[in-house]
């Protein structure tokens, strides 16, 4: 259960040095409120500690019981966990607001047609090709890396690009993109919308402000 959160701790420290102060500081309340949410899930999977007398009841005589051993949940909690999509091919999948502000990943994906309606802390598209992911707005930074041929709508106070080929964005974002190793991607105006739009972008803090897309 630790582990997704033990990656995403180690990704922060090795790029927080090129975050301005507002995603930093989000990024960190966002690791936050996720170890707190972990930390519950865990103590409600482990089970309850044995019961037995002690030892001045043994010396009594008193026999020793030892209560059954609780049986185990299916992965109660998990969904407190990152959500995202990992390692899927050819197929259509829709996120309401319920299930997102938090950090969120599609990675290792082909042939994806995803739409978040919803904002999330922090988004992650990695190592994704022919895949059309259009999100609602982002609370800090949006990290692309190793995408092909894909289209993007995407909404965020900072964007980071890396390793990524033929493809097409659709972006607001409050800063320069940072693009790094990157050939042949065009960008226009975040196009995006869906019913509470508008609350998200004011929760986002991107109502009223400058998109810097070019």
């Amino acid at each position: 259960m630790m582990v997704p959160f033990n990656e995403l701790k180690k990704y922060y420290l090795e790029v927080n040095y090129a975050m301005n102060t507002f995603d930093r500081q989000n990024y960190k309340e966002s690791l936050e409120r996720l170890l707190l949410n972990l930390t519950e899930a865990k103590k409600k999977l482990e089970p309850r500690k044995k019961f037995k007398f002690s030892r001045r009841d043994e010396d009594f005589g008193v026999a020793i019981q030892q209560k059954e051993k609780p049986q185990e949940t299916h992965k109660e909690g998990y969904e407190k966990t990152i959500a995202g999509l990992d390692s899927l091919t050819g197929s259509t999948h829709t996120f309401e607001a319920t299930q997102l502000g938090m950090p969120f990943k599609v990675t290792n994906c082909s042939d994806l047609t995803v739409e978040l309606r919803g904002f999330t802390d922090i988004l992650f598209l990695k190592n994704l090709k022919n895949c059309s992911v259009k999100a609602g707005p982002t609370k800090s930074t949006v990290f692309v890396d190793h995408c092909e041929n894909c289209t993007f709508e995407i909404a965020c106070h900072q964007l980071r690009i890396h390793n990524t080929t033929a493809t097409k964005f659709g972006i607001f974002t409050t800063s320069k993109a940072i693009i790094e190793d990157t050939t042949g991607v065009q960008f226009r105006p975040y196009s995006f919308s869906y019913p509470s739009n508008e609350a998200d972008w004011q929760t986002c803090s991107l109502q009223g402000k400058e998109n810097l897309w070019r």
